[in-house]
This record gives structure tokens, sequence and C-alpha cells, in this order.
């Protein structure tokens, strides 16, 4: 059973991303936790001091763990783990804003800047290691460096995400599109890995 502060910041986060800052006010939090004012107050006292939490909660506990979650094994099974991941993410889209959230975070938090480097150093060290484990077992044989090859990934699915927040309703369109560029993608490297087997066959 969670406890009482991490059920506020689930609450606050669903109203925080539905909404902007502004919008939201102290009294429609408590309201939609289910908590008396004095009960609620014991943790947060202010609208600024939740959503610093919650914007830390969002990062920390939702997307890293997310990164936790996906075999590592596999460069294409961490992928479609993601894929499959921000399909799910995707279907709350159209009721969402994540940019809007991301804006309010940057104006409102002095901190949130060295928050997002650490969490998107955290999301790169992932996606090196599935990298770094798919040359080691023979899966992809590139000269690419495993951070380039990283950042090819991450760049593509950062895209579909400002375009899905941008037009929700082209969301289920745009995974596909996610899906199959990394195919392409993914098939390039696999195809470089063929090619220089059998160049050392031939010799």
């Amino acid at each position: 059973m969670e406890d009482t502060k991490t059920h506020i910041l689930k609450i606050s986060l669903k109203l925080f991303l539905r909404k902007n800052f502004k919008e939201v006010t102290m009294q429609e939090i408590v309201q939609e936790t289910g908590l008396s004012k004095g009960a609620f107050y014991h943790y947060f006292d202010s609208k600024e001091n939740v959503f610093e939490d919650v914007v830390k909660y969002f990062y920390e506990n939702q997307i890293i763990s997310n990164y936790n979650s996906y075999p590592n094994n596999s460069l294409k099974n961490f992928y479609t783990a993601y894929v499959n991941q921000f399909q799910q993410n995707a279907q709350n889209i159209g009721e969402t804003n994540p940019l809007i959230f991301m804006i309010d975070a940057i104006k409102r938090l002095p901190n949130f800047r060295n928050l997002y480097d650490k969490i998107t150093s955290e999301e790169l060290s992932f996606w090196k290691s599935a990298v770094k484990n798919a040359k080691e077992n023979g899966e992809i044989t590139t000269l690419i460096p495993n951070i380039a090859v990283a950042r090819m990934f991450i760049a593509i699915g950062d895209g579909i995400l400002l375009r899905c927040t941008l037009n929700p309703s082209s969301s289920e369109e745009l995974i596909k599109e996610m899906k199959t560029t990394f195919n392409h993608l993914y098939s390039l490297l696999v195809s470089y890995a063929e090619a220089s087997i059998a160049s050392g066959n031939s010799k």
C-alpha cells in the first residue's frame, strides 16, 4: 500500500499534467486526494512545494524506473520495451500536456536544469548499456561509438514525443512511425554486422 505522500504526488501529477501551474489550486489538489486539510498540510504547505516534489517524482520515479525495467541483454528487446511503454503513456497524452509541465518546471524551479541534466544523463547511460551489450554479444557490429548510437535512438523518441504532444490525435500513427524508424536503424546496424561476418568468411 502506497504512503500518503506518494498518493498526494500521484494525484497532483495528474492535475499538473492536465492543466498548467496557475490553473491548479491547492483546494483542488486537497479535494482530489480525498484528504482533510490537516492531513494534507502535514506534508505540504504550499502549491510551490507540491509542484517541486511532483516534478522530482515524475522524473526520478516514473521515467527512470521505466528504464530500469527494460531488458538490456538485447538492443532490439530494449527499444521494443521502450516503444511499448511509450504506447501506454501515449494513451493519456490527449488529456495531458508534458511540454507545458516542463515549461512550468523550467520557470518555477531554479534547480530544474540540474535535475533534467541528471535524468537525461541516466537515460543516455541505459541506452549506451544496451548498445554495448548488443556489440559484445554480436547482435550488432558497428564502428559508430556507443554514445552516438544511443543518441540516435533518443533523438527519434524525443521527436515523436514532441509531435504526439502537439497533435495527440495522431499518436497511434506516430508510434508506428517510431517503431518503424527504430527497426530501420536497427537493421542498418545488423546489416553492418552481417556484412562484416561475410567479409571475414571470404578471406
